[in-house]
């Protein structure tokens, strides 16, 4: 199914994504929250099935059991498997790249404050919108309400 096929492919470019990160000698603390994130997410997840790629339970438990391994090849194994998978599906693979090609992770620290900044003015803006739409909805409505009272 498609979902299947996109959890693959999203398996796949957070293990790149973190092969980037390791590269750019980020610091120790982003690295390990992102082999925390990416076992949280697909190998050991609180969300049945624990397993959410196809990988034998051993290769999970081997993973997860790593992840105090801060190597940028921690996820090789089950990255391999996922690719056997994705070269049988590399059109739809290609398209889900394609569509996904403009995202980026922050990658130090800095980057990362910058993009919670960022993301919190972007809710406080949708607020004020919302807020803003209650209250003139309201005014309207006592407006109305005052009409007809006349």
């Amino acid at each position: 199914s498609s979902g299947i096929n996109a959890e693959y492919g999203e398996f796949w470019v957070e293990v790149q994504r973190y092969k980037d990160i390791h590269h750019r000698h980020s610091s120790t603390s982003l690295i390990r929250k992102k082999i925390d994130t990416i076992i949280d997410c697909f190998l050991d997840s609180t969300i049945p099935p624990k397993v959410q790629i196809s990988v034998p339970n051993e290769i999970a438990i081997k993973i997860t059991e790593s992840r105090y391994d801060l190597g940028p090849y921690i996820f090789r194994q089950a990255q391999s498997l996922v690719n056997k998978v994705l070269i049988g599906l590399w059109s739809e693979f290609n398209a889900w790249c394609t569509k996904h090609k403009d995202e980026s992770l922050p990658f130090t620290q800095l980057e990362v404050e910058q993009q919670q900044k960022k993301l919190v003015k972007q809710m406080l803006r949708q607020k004020q919108k919302e807020e803003e739409r209650e209250r003139a909805f309201f005014e309207t409505a006592n407006r109305s309400e005052k009409e007809r009272a006349k």
